[in-house]
């Protein structure tokens, strides 16, 4: 059972990856403050708001971890 559909970005659909290198992250859960936000699109919401500059500490490690500074870029 999917619970919510995947965020896939334009570098990883194109096989190009961040530096040359496929990554996925794939994680179990997440949570936002309005539980009535909750959708099948739920999770592609949450990355596009990272994108957009939603400081969420958990995407903000990772981004770090891979040396990027840029949520956008990353």
């Amino acid at each position: 059972m999917t619970e919510h559909k995947p965020w896939v970005g334009d570098l990883y659909k194109n096989r190009e990856g961040l530096g040359g290198q496929l990554i996925a992250i794939v994680g179990h859960s997440h949570w936002y403050r309005k539980k009535s936000e909750d959708s099948d699109e739920f999770t592609i919401k949450i990355i596009e708001g990272v994108i957009q500059g939603d400081n969420l500490n958990f995407f903000t490690q990772i981004r770090k971890y891979f040396g990027s500074y840029s949520s956008a870029e990353f």
